[in-house]
């Protein structure tokens, strides 16, 4: 082979390792859309779980104090 040999080798190389990595690439940004879902979901549940321990404990208080006011009359 000749020097345009080498050329198109190199050339089919690059080639081959653009074509890598933009399937890495689009590989990589389908992992990150299912991962964002996936946090976002986690948040929303943790988010609901948050509320339901502030309703909770807002519910708890109000019994306590209602106990601390039969306790003083």
């Amino acid at each position: 082979k000749g020097v345009g040999g080498i050329v198109e080798q190199k050339i089919d190389s690059t080639n081959e390792s653009i074509n890598r990595l933009n399937e890495d690439r689009t590989a990589f940004n389908e992992k990150m859309v299912k991962y964002e879902a996936r946090l976002l979901s986690q948040f929303q549940t943790m988010d609901l779980m948050v509320a339901q321990l502030n309703s909770t404990g807002e519910y708890l208080t109000q019994q306590l104090e209602a106990l601390s006011g039969i306790n003083k009359k």
